[in-house]
């Protein structure tokens, strides 16, 4: 038997791989639409998807490498909460608002390049990536939500733009790891 299956929204899964093709033309992923899946791999987006919406790939634990597409504005709440293999994270330069818990305990993170057009990072969003070395917080960043990098440990360096106007409660607390 073929190790392709093809799901009902057009999107193709190959189980021997663990590859997942996002259909062609698709301009939003489901929430929970992959929740929980241990066998996935590698996800491919089409450059036409604007939004992967909450929890769509909650515990998504076995995805290594995740290069999201360069038409990508808006990453839901929790939706790659606990993806805790994700050591390559690719996020666009079209990428306004990343949701609460988008990447929490994504612990295996080691660089965060946040994109020039990021306006917002929610509560939580990065809490527990205790991997991350090295974070760029771009010029067009004017919110970083409570516990945005909570207990982000690893981060030694701290450059916080001019045009922050808000930081919430606990945004990088238990950042021990920051001297400068």
């Amino acid at each position: 038997s073929s190790s392709v299956v093809v799901y009902p929204n057009g999107d193709i899964f190959d189980s021997e791989t663990g590859k997942l093709w996002i259909k062609e033309g698709t301009v939003c992923v489901d929430a929970h639409a992959y929740k929980y899946r241990k066998d996935i791999v590698e996800v491919h987006f089409p450059n036409t998807v604007v939004e992967i919406k909450e929890s769509a790939f909650w515990f998504c634990t076995r995805i290594k490498s995740l290069i999201l597409p360069d038409s990508l504005t808006k990453i839901g709440m929790f939706a790659f909460d606990s993806c805790s293999g994700i050591t390559t994270l690719h996020l666009p330069d079209t990428l306004t608002s990343i949701g609460a818990a988008a990447f929490h305990h994504c612990w295996s993170i080691t660089t965060l390049r946040l994109p020039i057009t990021l306006t917002k990072i929610s509560d939580c969003a990065f809490e527990g990536c205790s991997g991350i070395i090295t974070l760029h917080l771009p010029d067009s960043l004017t919110e970083i939500g409570s516990t945005a990098f909570h207990g982000c440990s690893g981060i030694t360096t701290l450059q916080l733009p001019d045009t922050l106007a808000e930081i919430g409660e606990y945004a990088f607390d238990s950042c021990s790891g920051i001297t400068t």
